[in-house]
């Protein structure tokens, strides 16, 4: 079995991973990782450069995210199968990729309000439009 464990920087997809990490090492099931660095539209400008001050350039935190996640699977003990960047709607994103996996893993809460104004709840979308079982970690 392949999970695909899809992760936003938060302390919930830290959470998820950790799960993630348990239920394949108790298993057998490898893990892949994925950070999708939401495009934003160029004309709001205002909203681009707050984002860019909260969390600095988004494909460069994408990067640290998936690496910490990375080094956090290798202390378990886990091989990471592959590590994957997208950019775009994250939902879109996950489900293109999903196709390959037979779980997904998200946490239940992202990065925050400004996360939520821009992209609705992640896992919530997921959960109805994914073709793959979802398992959305509090």
């Amino acid at each position: 079995m392949r999970i695909l464990v899809a992760l936003d920087g938060s302390q919930g997809s830290r959470k998820a991973l950790r799960f993630a990490l348990k239920l394949a090492k108790d298993s057998g099931y490898s893990i892949s990782l994925l950070h999708v660095v939401p495009k934003l539209p160029t004309t709001k400008e205002e909203v681009i450069r707050l984002i860019k001050e909260e969390i600095g350039s988004p494909e460069e935190a994408g990067k640290r995210y998936l690496e910490e996640a990375k080094i956090i699977a290798e202390e378990e003990g886990m091989q990471v199968r592959e590590v994957i960047l997208k950019e775009g709607s994250p939902v879109d994103e996950i489900l293109k990729v999903e196709k390959d996996y037979d779980l997904v893993v998200v946490g239940s809460r992202g990065m925050g309000r400004v996360d939520r104004f821009l992209l609705g709840s992640v896992s919530s979308k997921l959960v109805v439009a994914s073709s793959k079982p979802v398992l959305v970690v509090r």
